[in-house]
């Protein structure tokens, strides 16, 4: 009885064109190792790139004892309370970026909350807004040179 035939496997071009399947593992390997180092400097670059950001105050609570507040330039969402007072979030300069700012009344407190322009910017026109009730909401845009508007 004849041995059985070994089936014949077809070999990558690579292997064809006279290397050895020993030369297609270490070019795996050497791949390998330059991913791991691709790897981690993109690690390093994305935690240096990370320390590097300050971590955005996007949303601020700010009681009314702070008045006024000036509003930082990493802010974007402003939550105040009025109390009985009142209190005043001071706008910084408009200069036309088109950045969005967002104060919210978050108290029933009898005090309201003033949105105030810087020196003789605009809001729609005037000087400041007042929120009176709880939850009032201003959405403001720095559309112009010294003109904030309420969207």
């Amino acid at each position: 009885m004849a041995a059985p035939q070994r089936p014949i496997l077809p070999q990558p071009t690579i292997v064809k064109g006279g290397k050895a399947w020993s030369d297609i593992w270490n070019g795996f390997a050497q791949n390998t190792g330059y991913l791991r180092s691709l790897v981690r400097y993109l690690q390093q670059y994305l935690g240096l790139l990370a320390s590097d950001l300050s971590a955005p105050s996007w949303a601020v609570t700010v009681p009314g004892s702070n008045s006024p507040y000036a509003v930082a330039s990493t802010d974007v969402v402003i939550l105040a309370t009025g109390g009985s007072a009142g209190f005043t979030v001071q706008l910084p300069p408009a200069i036309g970026k088109g950045r969005l700012l967002m104060a919210f009344k978050i108290d029933a407190g009898a005090g309201a909350v003033t949105v105030a322009a810087d020196g003789t910017d605009s809001i729609n026109g005037n000087s400041s807004i007042g929120l009176t009730s709880q939850y009032a909401l201003a959405r403001l845009i720095d559309a112009a040179r010294g003109q904030w508007l309420l969207f």
